[in-house]
């Protein structure tokens, strides 16, 4: 694994945000939080976030990392090579629901905010969407651990406790 980083400018250009009605100063800090989390991350992940992943700034929890399935109808003249009975096309999308403004309340520092949002990125790394067997303190250690390993500090501390009991 090559340990090669893009230019800000790269990664901030090819970064798929939706924060409609996100305003003011903290939509850029969130933007530039990203971009600089990104720069701490290796090359080949930071290529399959640029091409999969959306992040989403929303309301709720500090952040979550999910997979969706859209479904959308096929149109009388699909523009892609399906066959006739196919009547779904079927788009895989990763979504990272990310609230800066939650972090910001509870006086997440920079720091802490870059390593939630690589905590969130190695659930993706990982493909942690895709395993349900293994319990969710299993999943937020191997995240961390993960997270530890480009440079982050741990974000789930809480889990290790259960891990090693």
């Amino acid at each position: 694994m090559s340990d090669e980083k893009y230019e800000d400018n790269y990664v901030h250009d090819m970064l798929n945000v939706w924060d409609d009605g996100f305003e003011g100063s903290l939509r850029e800090r969130a933007r530039k939080i990203l971009v600089d989390t990104l720069q701490k991350i290796p090359k080949p992940v930071v290529n399959k976030v640029l091409e999969d992943v959306i992040f989403v700034i929303m309301s709720g929890a500090y952040g979550t990392s999910s997979f969706q399935r859209a479904s959308e109808r096929r149109k009388k003249d699909p523009p892609l090579n399906l066959t006739r009975d196919r009547e779904l096309v079927e788009i895989d999308v990763h979504v990272i629901l990310l609230n800066f403004a939650l972090m910001e309340r509870d006086e997440f520092d920079e720091e802490k905010m870059r390593s939630t949002v690589a905590h969130e990125i190695a659930h993706f790394n990982l493909k942690h969407h895709k395993i349900s067997v293994h319990p969710q303190a299993d999943k937020e250690k191997e995240a961390d651990d993960l997270i530890e390993k480009w440079g982050f500090k741990r974000v789930y501390q809480c889990f290790e406790r259960f891990s090693h009991s």
